[in-house]
């Protein structure tokens, strides 16, 4: 369960051209494999569960893993969540670069595009395992509805909570 710590509240806004909304992806987008991505959040740097968020925010550079191998990886084992098509996993060029505490929600964006929103990481550990993201595509028609027909998205934590929550909970549902 998240408890939330406090609020952030800024004086003065950012300018739009150091914070600016996030492209919605199309509801039939389907990101290619290899394709190069970038993932970023305030996570802690370890897996120790009382660890404090990051006061910096990271960010690492991830690639879309091909969904059948990523599917085979997750699917054969005893254990772990299965592969749906309302996921997309993503892996990083360096193995060590994983999500850690806090780190669920984290954006995953590829081409400038809201894909995916962090769902299961591999615990600060180096792994060769891809990374599991709520599909954002499967879920365009919701947001737009919510926002207003907005193209682009401005994230809130409660959405991007709630989307990875409904994620998870309908794969445990699944398996």
């Amino acid at each position: 369960m998240y408890k939330i710590m406090g609020n952030l509240k800024l004086t003065v806004p950012f300018p739009n051209t150091v914070v600016t909304p996030i492209a919605l992806p199309a509801a039939s987008y389907n990101p290619r494999d290899d394709l190069s991505c970038t993932v970023a959040g305030w996570g802690a740097l370890n897996n120790n569960p009382t660890s404090l968020a990051s006061v910096d925010l990271k960010f690492a550079a991830k690639y879309i893993y091909n969904q059948e191998m990523c599917t085979n990886v997750y699917n054969t084992q005893h254990g772990m969540p299965n592969i749906r098509n309302t996921m997309v996993c993503a892996a990083s060029y360096d193995i060590v670069s994983s999500g850690c505490v806090s780190d669920e929600g984290n954006p995953l964006i590829c081409d400038g595009v809201l894909t995916g929103i962090l769902a299961l990481h591999g615990n600060c550990a180096a792994s060769s395992y891809p990374e599991i993201y709520t599909r954002v595509n499967n879920y365009t028609s919701f947001i737009r509805g919510v926002t207003g027909s907005a193209n682009t998205f401005t994230p809130g934590a409660s959405i991007l909570i709630l989307l990875t929550l409904t994620q998870m909970a309908f794969a445990s549902l699944l398996s």
